[in-house]
């Protein structure tokens, strides 16, 4: 597991720290991080879609939906669910 360090701006500057988890490759690693700073740069890939891994995040084991590129995150939209790595739209059947 990769490990990467922000440094505040200031040493009194609030942070957080937590598991992180790339929506690109999947790649997950621990960070810590500037409060208000929401996406990160991958370690792995080097693209800017690490995310913070939030509690909504599934544990081992549990049932998830999966993209056929799969990725496993969606953006909910009114048209449906959209992959948030290739774009395409899901649906229930």
């Amino acid at each position: 597991m990769t490990v990467v360090e922000f440094k505040p701006k200031a040493p009194k500057d609030p942070h957080v720290s937590g598991g992180c988890v790339c929506l690109g490759c999947r790649h997950e690693w621990v960070g810590v991080w500037p409060v208000g700073v929401v996406t990160f740069e991958c370690p792995a890939c080097g693209l800017s879609k690490g995310v913070a891994k939030g509690l909504c995040y599934p544990g081992e084991g549990e049932l998830i939906r999966e993209c056929d590129c799969g990725n496993e995150f969606f953006l909910i939209r009114p048209q449906g669910h959209m992959c948030a790595a290739c774009g395409r739209y899901q649906s229930y059947s």
